[in-house]
């Protein structure tokens, strides 16, 4: 199966990722196929198994379909969406143009969306417009996987301190100083978290705006804002008055 291309199923229903699977084997082309169980599976195997085309369930305990794409940088994989019945979502996919079958489908439905998939290349465009619709209603980036050497764990936003861009990483830390590196640039996430929450006041580092303890200058000048856990980190000079604004409201709560 040397040509055959790399396909993954999520669904965090067992029946279901059978029925993709019986469906995909009766297609007039071969697959390699994997299958992920559960929202954070479903991370893991994109990094290692980097499938070409994803059949993503949406409704899933842990991460959803939505939070599994939300931790990438770019998805440079077809996407088949799987949903049950949801008007919104389906007015989203379809003027988004984005691949979706509305369960329970049948052979035929899904081998129609296979050939469409393979047709057309992977549209980061179209899909960041289809997550700008949805998080009218769904929110924001509420959940992060974030790696702790060959760990992964599942972080709550809310529990985050700040972001900091180091040597090409974007580390995380959160709770008692405990430190992790995600997938997503300062770009990506500054797009994708509650603006209300957190805030981008140097190129190198966003932090969360209820972790900000104090604001103070160094002698060289420079503006530096220390956050609950103990870091300080810099303020550009463009930011200095937004900072003190933020701390302003922040201790008039």
């Amino acid at each position: 199966m040397a040509d055959a291309k790399r396909l993954l199923i999520v669904d965090d229903e067992e029946l279901a990722r059978q029925r993709v699977r019986r469906y995909v084997e009766q297609f007039d082309q071969p697959f390699e196929i994997a299958e992920a169980a559960s929202g954070m599976e479903a991370v893991a195997l994109i990094r290692d198994f980097q499938p070409q085309i994803v059949f993503l369930d949406i409704a899933m305990p842990e991460l959803s379909g939505f939070e599994v794409l939300q931790q990438f940088e770019t998805r440079p994989f077809r996407i088949i969406f799987q949903t049950a019945f949801d008007e919104f979502a389906l007015r989203a996919f379809e003027e988004n143009a984005c691949d979706y079958l509305l369960k329970p489908f049948d052979a035929k439905r899904l081998h129609k969306a296979l050939e469409q998939a393979l047709q057309r290349v992977a549209d980061e465009e179209r899909l960041r417009a289809l997550e700008a619709q949805l998080a009218t209603r769904d929110g924001f980036l509420q959940r992060l996987t974030v790696k702790q050497g060959h760990r992964v764990r599942l972080v709550e936003v809310n529990d985050i301190h700040c972001f900091v861009s180091q040597d090409h990483y974007t580390c995380v830390y959160f709770g008692e100083q405990l430190e992790g590196i995600v997938d997503l640039s300062l770009i990506r996430l500054i797009e994708r978290l509650d603006p209300q929450a957190f805030i981008q006041l140097h190129r190198n580092n966003i932090m969360r705006v209820a972790a900000i303890v104090s604001l103070s200058l160094t002698r060289q000048g420079e503006m530096l804002i220390e956050l609950v856990n103990g870091m300080k980190l810099p303020v550009s000079r463009a930011h200095r008055r937004v900072a003190r604004s933020l701390l302003e409201q922040y201790r008039e709560q």
